[in-house]
């Protein structure tokens, strides 16, 4: 069963996300759905959450030099973008956007950390200013690139 904060969540989302009354109200059938006890029913629908959930991680770890968006996910993977900010939410206990940016900068630590150079290390994840990946950076790990080298003497 649902929370009624994560009920107010989901339907947030589902407002947020949706550009058509049709997508409004097969969000909000959706989030009533999940809220019923189905029993096995549910289980399974929760085990087909889990698999799609890491099938869309494997997928993004893939591509981390790709710029991904909810519409790309939904395109590739036929899902509604409620559904995949669900899954996210439910799976990874954090929103799409914080996921692929911490994902993207865990996989920045770790090359940075090996030597290269901050302009590389922004190309390989698909960004394409490097200033502005020195900023998400900064953002995330309290330090610019740069620092993080100096700290960590270039090599892990």
């Amino acid at each position: 069963m649902i929370t009624i904060e994560r009920e107010q969540e989901g339907l947030a989302e589902i407002i947020c996300f949706s550009k058509t009354m049709e997508d409004v109200l097969g969000g909000v059938l959706s989030l009533i759905m999940t809220g019923w006890d189905m029993g096995e029913e549910q289980t399974k629908n929760r085990k087909k959450g889990q698999q799609m959930m890491e099938t869309i991680d494997e997928h993004i770890r893939r591509n981390l030099n790709e710029v991904f968006s909810l519409q790309d996910l939904s395109d590739s993977f036929y899902l509604s973008k409620t559904y995949i900010c669900r899954l996210f939410r439910d799976y990874k206990g954090m929103s799409f956007k914080d996921y692929i940016i911490g994902i993207k900068m865990d996989k920045a630590r770790e090359l940075l950390g090996k030597g290269e150079s901050v302009k590389q290390v922004s190309e390989y994840l698909g960004y394409m200013d490097p200033f502005y990946f020195s900023k998400v950076f900064k953002k995330r790990e309290g330090v610019s690139p740069s620092e993080y080298i100096r700290k960590t003497g270039g090599i892990l």
